[in-house]
């Protein structure tokens, strides 16, 4: 469960910078089926700006908190830097791809991968081709967010410096029957895909309870969601 709070603190039509927003929230995760802590599983909470450049590109940076609530690990302080551009439809439009870059930086704490080094970091390059169907008449946004980690292999605490590779699909549709007094709900849904390229990754889910001690951890996992979104 995420919640989340943006504050626009400069705007302007002129200049290098466009815009300026404070952001800042809490996710919630909850896991009755996880072996080491069924229940309440973990909170991230982060806190951040993000401000447009020359109006098409997006810059954030943000500190990150993984907390364990039932105490399982430190708490994993990270900061992490983005970089993304809006291509506005200029590209394939009616498709916009909206490729994008981060930097995340593990400081304090457990290894944010189980078996890590701290300091480090990696890196993530993606995209999230959109199509709107609203130029359709139609109330539906479809994404594809796709991307790729990479780093130094100490960040995984192993010998291979690829991560994570994931696509998916999501379809978002917004309620707009409901008043905008009563701010913008959508219903969410899709399914992602991950590919553990990182062998560590997958001796992870050993010591985590994912697995059975001895067994071989997942290297193929695809997750599925759905979810109301609000936002004023």
């Amino acid at each position: 469960m995420l919640n989340g709070f943006v504050a626009p603190v400069y705007q302007s039509g002129s200049g290098p910078i466009n815009d300026v927003s404070l952001v800042a929230g809490i996710w919630n995760d909850f896991n009755p089926a996880h072996q080491n802590a069924p229940g309440y599983n973990e909170l991230d909470a982060f806190a951040g700006v993000n401000f447009s450049v020359d109006k098409d590109w997006i810059a954030g940076i943000q500190y990150v908190a993984f907390i364990s609530p039932p105490g399982n690990f430190k708490t994993e302080h990270n900061l992490e830097f983005s970089m993304r551009y809006d291509d506005n439809l200029r590209w394939m439009s009616p498709i916009s791809l909206n490729p994008y870059a981060k930097l995340f930086f593990t400081f304090s704490g457990n290894s944010t991968v189980v078996l890590g080094k701290v300091p480090s970091f990696d890196v993530e390059l993606g995209a999230v081709p959109t199509w709107d169907f609203h130029p359709y008449e139609v109330p539906l946004v479809l994404t594809m967010p796709t991307w790729l980690t990479v780093g130094p292999a100490d960040f995984w605490g192993g010998t291979s410096n690829l991560g994570v590779f994931s696509t998916g699909f999501n379809a978002r549709v917004p309620l707009e029957q409901i008043p905008p007094q009563y701010g913008q709900w959508s219903f969410n849904a899709g399914v992602q895909y991950y590919n553990l390229i990182n062998d560590q990754l997958r001796n992870a889910q050993e010591v985590i309870g994912v697995v059975s001690p001895g067994s071989t951890g997942h290297r193929n996992v695809f997750v599925f969601a759905a979810g109301l979104g609000l936002h004023f």
